[in-house]
């Protein structure tokens, strides 16, 4: 009897733990599933749960920034981000910026700057190539093959910078670069 009443506790618990629901990209084209894989990662982690709109005003961090630092406060904002998950009426809108700005600069600029945070970007860079340079040039150049309408995401309607919508509420503007896969291309 303690057994069987050890298994009901245990499901009990297993069935009340709130699960990660993935955003999946439905399509063939590997390229677009990166990009995908890319945008819905930096909605859901870093643009500081923009994404919820009103709520995220509602949830109890003690640090927004790390979305939560204890079990209680993370519970809370998985159970927000589930609640808002494929639920398009309530989703905001992440602007798409496809004009030509390139931002990044020469690798000499990184070499002469000594510092952390450009030590750091040279490094990842390396990673993808032994010519750091071309990397940065393939950085330097926008996403323009994919149209707003291509991306999916379960958290936010991506809209082109030239379909302003004031009716709803807005996450934010991204401009995304070229894709980089390292030569295996695994990365």
């Amino acid at each position: 009897m303690r057994y069987f009443i050890f298994y009901i506790t245990i499901l009990l618990l297993l069935a009340c733990k709130p699960q990660v629901k993935y955003c999946k990209s439905e399509t063939p084209d590997e390229r677009l599933n990166a990009y995908n894989d890319v945008l819905n990662e930096l909605i859901e982690t870093r643009f500081y749960n923009f994404y919820l709109g009103a709520k995220a005003d509602e949830l109890p961090f003690t640090d927004a920034i790390q979305g939560g630092n204890n079990a209680a406060e993370r519970r809370e904002l998985l159970k927000q981000r589930n609640k808002l998950f494929g639920d398009s009426s309530r989703f905001g809108i992440l602007y798409l910026d496809t004009a030509l700005r390139p931002c990044f600069s020469p690798v000499s600029v990184y070499l002469a700057a000594g510092n952390p945070s450009s030590r750091e970007f040279l490094q990842a860079v390396s990673s993808f190539s032994n010519q750091p340079q071309s990397v940065i040039d393939s950085l330097n150049q926008l996403q323009q093959i994919y149209t707003a309408a291509d991306f999916k995401s379960c958290f936010a309607m991506i809209r082109s910078i030239r379909e302003i919508d004031t009716t709803r509420f807005s996450i934010g503007r991204i401009r995304l670069s070229a894709i980089c896969f390292n030569k295996q291309q695994t990365r």
